[in-house]
């Protein structure tokens, strides 16, 4: 693997990448060849790629190295973003790309109009829940959606402020 083009942060020029996930792996083989029968399929929600394809890819350092968020294999097609399992190599269960949900305040910004309301609307919150408007959960119809809005996205995801005091009104002091 190598990285075609950064869109934020720095990577070394060469790196391993999962190493977490393979000694994961490795540790459910040897349960399985133990006889006992690990709490989740061996292969869950591991990253797989197709040699000579583009991904849009994300990385945290770990202890062991880096590791990429699992949920964040889409396979780049031109100037499209793929959102679902097209060819045979990609048709493995527990493993992604996965539909992109996201949050209210970033669907409305970047992609209002292509999805759907997904939480509340769930078992977990009922679609008659009483949820904020920017805790709501929307999920991109399609099997594509257009790279540069999703790239777009991401940088302003990552340049937001992560933590945020809340909001704690005027504490019925008059002005």
């Amino acid at each position: 693997m190598r990285v075609y083009q950064p869109v934020f942060g720095e990577l070394p020029a060469q790196f391993d990448v999962d190493i977490e996930a393979r000694q994961q792996m490795e540790r459910g083989l040897r349960a399985v060849e133990a006889g006992t029968v690990p709490p989740c399929p061996v292969g869950i929600a591991v990253a797989h790629y197709i040699a000579g394809q583009y991904y849009i890819v994300l990385f945290k350092k770990t202890e062991s190295g880096w590791q990429s968020y699992l949920t964040f294999n889409y396979r780049i097609e031109g100037p499209e973003l793929l959102t679902t399992k097209v060819y045979e190599q990609e048709q493995r269960e527990w493993a992604g790309p996965w539909e992109v949900d996201l949050p209210q305040p970033l669907y409305e910004r970047f992609f209002a109009g292509t999805g759907r309301r997904v939480y509340p609307g769930t078992d977990a919150a009922p679609l008659d829940s009483a949820v904020a408007r920017e805790n709501e959960v929307w999920r991109l119809d399609g099997p594509r959606v257009s790279l540069g809005t999703f790239v777009a996205l991401l940088k302003f995801a990552h340049a937001q402020v992560s933590i945020r005091p809340p909001d704690t009104g005027d504490g019925g002091l008059a002005r």
